[in-house]
């Protein structure tokens, strides 16, 4: 399911992050990824998430190329951005939008879907994670558990 083959990633010349990691994640495996900081664990994670992208070597997920170039394609675009999520360490660095409802509506309104199926989405999410009370918040104004449970949903 994931593919990764010899990728490399550098933030500059002296600083190495990682050096040709090999990695096949398959279908329903769970995996823990461990090591000192600043050993490449968020960035391997930003990888895959397809937020970075390695400066050499090859990131497959369900057998498609992933890469700065194939990323723009739709169907790829949307197979990453439905399947794969990211939940940031700081919940404060990934909430931009005005309000708990917004804040959820944008995901799926990035993937194209429809007011309607915007709408039901959002709704159902709330309702799962009991959040529709906080519908209109700020998500300045949120505690932190409510923050997580907020950029936890399954699209």
């Amino acid at each position: 399911m994931i593919r990764l083959e010899k990728i490399s990633y550098s933030y500059s010349s002296d600083i190495k992050v990682f050096k040709d990691v090999d990695l096949e994640i398959n279908n329903g495996e769970k995996i823990v990824v461990i090591g000192a900081n600043g050993s490449g664990k968020s960035t391997l994670l930003h990888i895959i998430g397809a937020l970075k992208y390695p400066q050499s070597g090859k990131y497959y997920y369900k057998g498609k190329l992933i890469d700065s170039k194939t990323i723009k394609e739709k169907d790829i675009h949307y197979l990453i951005r439905s399947e794969i999520g990211y939940l940031f360490q700081n919940p404060d660095t990934q909430l931009f939008c005005t309000n708990v409802f917004e804040e959820l509506a944008f995901a799926p309104r990035q993937l194209g879907l429809s007011k309607e199926e915007c709408d039901y989405r959002v709704n159902s999410i709330m309702e799962f994670f009991k959040i529709a009370h906080l519908k209109e918040r700020s998500t300045y104004l949120l505690s932190g558990g409510e923050k997580k449970r907020l950029l936890l949903p399954p699209y």
